[in-house]
């Protein structure tokens, strides 16, 4: 069931825990950074979503299967440290990285041009989320306002963040994939 979920790739115990060690450390050096250090300094006036460039990146260079399920964790890790309660987060990022990393492997070529079109789908998506939150949370809600304060902060942030992490993630998997050809 193990290699299933860690997109076929995992045939070994020690390649299953070396690809739970390297993305799920991943995943939880970013959501302590997105929840404690940028929530208290935020980065240009919004705290960036880091969870949704590491789900990003990892679907984009491991595949779906790899992708959703660290959309999955991610988005319920990000609502257990945050201490948010439930919400939608765990279902969207993880049908963000599944459709990402099919689409990725299957269609597009990887190429940081195709990386940065799909950085873009998840600023939208991740605006929308920001949106919907804030009409259920505040009665009189002023769209230029929510814009201008938290909308283009965060996506800014976010898109910062996403273009950063590229690189560091790229070898992360590249070193995943190399482990497991070279044994």
């Amino acid at each position: 069931m193990a290699k299933y979920v860690l997109g076929r790739h995992a045939q070994t115990r020690s390649e299953m825990l070396r690809h739970i060690g390297i993305i799920g450390g991943s995943l939880l050096l970013c959501s302590v950074l997105q929840v404690s250090f940028f929530a208290r300094y935020p980065f240009l006036g919004a705290t960036p979503d880091l969870i949704i460039c590491t789900v990003l990146c990892v679907s984009y260079f491991c595949g779906r299967y790899a992708g959703g399920i660290t959309g999955l964790a991610g988005g319920f890790l990000i609502e257990a440290i945050g201490t948010s309660g439930i919400t939608l987060l765990p279902v969207i990022y993880f049908l963000f990285g599944y459709v990402v990393g099919f689409y990725s492997r299957a269609v597009i070529q990887k190429r940081y041009s195709s990386y940065l079109f799909y950085l873009g789908i998840a600023l939208a998506i991740r605006a929308t989320v920001t949106v919907l939150y804030a009409a259920l949370t505040y009665r009189n809600l002023s769209l230029p306002t929510l814009l201008i304060h938290t909308l283009l902060p965060e996506a800014a942030g976010t898109a910062i963040a996403g273009a950063i992490l590229y690189v560091p993630m790229q070898l992360l998997c590249r070193l995943l994939k190399r482990k497991r050809t070279g044994a």
